[in-house]
Parts: structure tokens; sequence; C-alpha cells
């Protein structure tokens, strides 16, 4: 029932919902003891596990859900929050260019589509219409995870503008640093100053850059037309 607090499955202690998938880790179409607590007491239910399939993987299903609530965070916490969502962006950043290709080809077959995959603007505003009219959160909480969202996405867009690559503002910054490097270790060496950086060398370089960048973002758009997210 809503609040029961599950105590352990098959007998491993549970303390985080990461904890409760870990247990049920090859139990589909068993008999596990799952005790729980509910009014101060503890009871023990004994469910045959079942199975389900997302995205081509099967595993175990109990059949519940975690409560979710929002808790203030103390501002010595945020430095730490911010680094870890810096990190998460950067991963993302590394594998962006194979989720793509992965939302790619759920386009062209019945695969469903990965919920932490990428979006375009047209996700991202799908998702803010379904934040807003979720009636089971409060507005203030929608206010903040709107923020959340618009602050991940600005961040995300930060770290991917700074990939050393033209047309991007990085590819500026690398030929700037190249051109600083090699008048500095000329000057070093006694050598004449070499001059300005002819960035426009690397202009086949940009196209190309720049029609891969036109057509991730042309599957991530169509994915968000054709299956959008549904998240609320």
């Amino acid at each position: 029932k809503a609040g029961d607090k599950i105590v352990s499955v098959a007998g491993n202690p549970i303390n985080t919902w990461e904890d409760l998938a870990v247990a049920l880790q090859g139990q589909a179409g068993q008999m596990v003891p799952v005790v729980i607590e509910r009014n101060g007491s503890q009871i023990t239910f004994n469910p045959t596990i079942g199975s389900i399939t997302e995205s081509g993987e099967t595993r175990s299903f109990l059949g519940v859900m975690p409560k979710l609530e929002m808790e203030k965070m103390p501002v010595a916490q945020v430095p730490a929050e911010m680094w870890n969502v810096t990190v998460a962006s950067v991963e993302g950043l590394l594998s962006f260019p194979k989720q793509v290709f992965n939302l790619g080809q759920t386009l062209i077959n019945e695969e469903p589509r990965d919920m932490n995959g990428p979006v375009s603007v047209i996700g991202v505003g799908r998702i803010s219409g379904q934040l807003s009219a979720a009636d089971a959160i409060s507005n203030l909480d929608k206010i903040s995870i709107l923020l959340m969202l618009l602050a991940s996405l600005n961040l995300f867009l930060f770290l991917f503008n700074l990939v050393p690559i033209l047309p991007l503002d990085g590819g500026h910054i690398a030929g700037a640093l190249y051109e600083g490097l090699r008048n500095s270790f000329a000057k070093l060496t006694g050598k004449p100053n070499p001059g300005p950086v002819d960035t426009a060398r690397m202009l086949p370089v940009a196209y190309i850059a720049t029609l891969f960048i036109l057509a991730m973002s042309l599957v991530v758009m169509l994915a968000d037309i054709i299956k959008p997210l549904i998240i609320f």
C-alpha cells in the first residue's frame, strides 16, 4: 500500500531504490519473501516475481514504485551537486553521438524510445508543458523543476560549444591557444614571430562538423515529433 517501506527482499536489506533492483535480479518466476514496514509493524509477503521487457531487455518486476519527494538542499551542498551535474553533462556529451545513433534506430523500428536519451528544443517544450499540466506536483515544485531543467540545458549547451572543433567557439579558442603557444615558443627560441594562425584552412572541417551537427539535430527533432517522451 501507499506509504509502505520495503525492508528486505529475498533476505537482502533494502535501503535505496537501487537495492531493490539488485535484489530482484534473477528472481523472475520465483516466490520470494518481501518484508515491509507498515504503521510501525513489519509484515512479510511472498509474491511471485514477474518480468517485464523494456528496450529489448527483460528484467524482474515486482510492481511497485517509489514515492518521490522534493527535499531542500543545504547551501553548502550546492557546489558538490553542481560538480555532479557537470560530470554527468560531460559524460552525456561524450556519449551524445552514440545516443543520437540509437535514437535514429528507434525511428525505423518498433522499439520504445530511451527515456534518458537526448531531446531537442521541441522535446524540452513538450516536457515543460507536461510538467505545467501535472496536477500531482505543487506549483513550487514545478518552478523548481523547470529552473533545474533550464539550468541543465544551458550547462550542456555551454559544454557542447566548448568542443574544440570549428564552427563552435571551442574551435576558435583552440586556434587562439595554438597561436599563442606557437608565438611564445618562437619568442623563447629566438625565432621570428610566425604571425597569426590561418584558421581558414580548417574550413573543410567546419563544413563537415556543421553538417554533422545539423544531421544530429534533425534526428532528435524528428524523434520528438514522431515518438515524443511522456514524462508526467
